[in-house]
């Protein structure tokens, strides 16, 4: 995660032009969900273990998506092979460890079983402040589209 977050922000600091707004949006929202999971490692108990095994389970959905659609639509210009060796090589073990994992193992969203919403919750300050205050703000820009900034006037300077 720390990575993940170093990469995210150095690629923010790249982005200096007004119209990397939606980037900028993205970006933000995305290191605050990593700050909680961050602080969420600590609080939930296996945390690290689950966070390490959702990865393989959010790659195992993947590629089975993937091999479905190809599937579906053998014309299309994918290359299923490699995710059809995937499921083939890691899913038994991908399922086992999922269903001893988690209790809920067919809904699963997140590697802490909560919403975002409860995650920042357990969290706490600071986090809950910015989640209130400032995060539908980014996600207003993030997936909104053009309802973020139609009919704004420009600003002249």
């Amino acid at each position: 995660m720390f990575h993940r977050n170093l990469a995210n922000a150095n690629t923010l600091l790249t982005l200096g032009d007004v119209r990397h707004f939606q980037a900028i949006a993205m970006l933000g929202r995305g290191l605050f969900e990593l700050g909680v999971d961050m602080k969420l490692l600590a609080l939930v108990p296996g945390g690290a273990d689950k966070m390490i095994l959702f990865a393989d389970v959010e790659k195992l959905r993947c590629a089975r998506n993937l091999v479905a659609f190809k599937n579906s639509n053998p014309n299309a210009g994918l290359d299923s092979t490699p995710y059809s060796t995937f499921i083939s090589r890691e899913e038994a073990r991908i399922d086992l460890a999922r269903n001893a994992m988690w209790s809920n193992p067919k809904k699963l969203d997140h590697w802490s079983g909560q919403n975002l919403a409860q995650r920042v919750a357990l969290v706490g300050s600071p986090f809950d402040e910015f989640y209130k205050g400032y995060y539908p703000l980014l996600s207003w820009y993030v997936h909104s589209g053009l309802t973020g900034v139609v009919n704004l006037q420009r600003k002249h300077s």
